[in-house]
């Protein structure tokens, strides 16, 4: 149709030429890598419902993955006593998630499956109260 067509065409010069898009593209991944840099730096403070999250079964495995992965990478994200840096926070939601994403690769039930979700959740809701730029 030509409203079909029309649209295409939009589409289309949307970006400009091809070489401004590539570089919107660029520019882009610059600026989110960049942004990304400066959240993990972050320090938060461990408050008590962060505190009572780490004490969950899950995310003291998600603990052990995340200190194994900063290891591995060289990546340690070490923090003053009582607090955690938001890069830490953003590798310890990453574990979850790959729990809750691939229960039986971890002999995680449909249950636990269920409660991994609520605490990642509200994990991600800690992080995104407390930190202006989250990752």
């Amino acid at each position: 149709t030509s409203q079909e067509a029309a649209r295409q065409g939009a589409i289309r010069t949307f970006g400009g030429t091809p070489q401004k898009l590539e570089k919107a593209i660029t520019d882009r991944a610059k600026q989110a890598k960049d942004l990304y840099e400066e959240a993990s730096k972050q320090v938060l403070i461990v408050d008590y419902e962060l505190n009572t999250l780490l004490q969950t079964d899950s995310m003291k495995q998600a603990m052990k993955r995340v200190q194994s992965i900063e290891t591995e990478v060289g990546k340690a994200r070490p923090s003053p006593e009582g607090t955690m840096s938001v890069g830490r926070l953003h590798y310890l939601k990453m574990a979850i998630d790959d729990f809750v994403r691939d229960p039986d690769k971890f002999g995680i039930s449909g249950l636990e499956t269920a409660a991994y979700q609520g605490t990642r959740k509200a994990l991600v809701d800690w992080i995104t109260s407390r930190s202006p730029r989250p990752v």
